[in-house]
């Protein structure tokens, strides 16, 4: 006699394995989608929406943006709406330090999402980022570029440097920019994987001081978009 539940049973079985096999053939597709460049040499992904790196070439360890992230970026680009600014410090002496203020003006209408902060120096170094702080006197500004050329869109956002600003509390991150110990080290890259949102009157400083013990060139960079 034949069993009807066990019948049931084994269509409900052929059904589970065909979908299945259409589950693995869709993630298949999906991981030969991917752009080469979010994958090279990853190891693991952190929980903060980054991608650790170990870069062979200079025995460093870097950081690469999150594909979702770097999806939405390139939109962002497309539309307009991304921005980067940098800023190269010479000659900083030993115990010196170079600050980079970023700040989100009152009317602006607008919040700055960041996407990264880098960090690069000849020499060791400490970073340290201070949110809420008060401008004593007014430095330096940089106009920061549209990462889409054909763009006409302005950044809303101020940025500086220069200046003479007071970090009220603890630092918002405290971390380091290693030094080079081989024949090629030309010191090392930080990238702060903090993808934070500045909102309207907020603001950041990038305080990047020299802990070796001769005078080294720092540079600093922040890419971010808005709306």
């Amino acid at each position: 006699m034949i069993d009807l539940d066990e019948i049931n049973l084994l269509k409900k079985l052929i059904r589970e394995a065909v979908n299945i096999q259409n589950w693995q053939q869709e993630i298949y597709t999906a991981l030969h989608n991917i752009d080469a460049d979010w994958i090279t040499s990853m190891s693991e992904l952190t929980a903060n929406g980054y991608f650790v790196l170990w870069d062979s070439v200079n025995n460093r360890l870097g950081y690469a943006v999150d594909p979702v992230v770097k999806t939405e970026l390139r939109q962002k680009i497309i539309e307009g709406k991304a921005f980067s600014v940098s800023r190269r410090f010479e000659n900083v002496a030993s115990d010196a330090y170079v600050d980079l203020l970023f700040s989100n003006p009152s009317g602006s209408g607008k919040s700055a999402n960041l996407v990264v902060i880098e960090v690069i120096t000849f020499a060791q170094s400490h970073v340290d980022i201070y949110r809420g702080v008060t401008v004593t006197s007014p430095g330096t500004s940089i106009t920061p570029l549209n990462l889409n050329l054909g763009s006409a869109n302005e950044s809303d956002m101020h940025v500086e440097y220069g200046g003479t600003y007071s970090p009220t509390g603890d630092p918002a991150l405290n971390t380091v920019c290693p030094g080079g110990n081989r024949v090629r080290a030309v010191g090392g890259a930080t990238e702060v994987g903090e993808t934070a949102i500045i909102p309207e009157n907020y603001n950041i400083l990038v305080r990047v001081t020299n802990k070796s013990d001769s005078s080294t060139d720092i540079s600093i960079r922040i890419l971010w978009w808005e709306e």
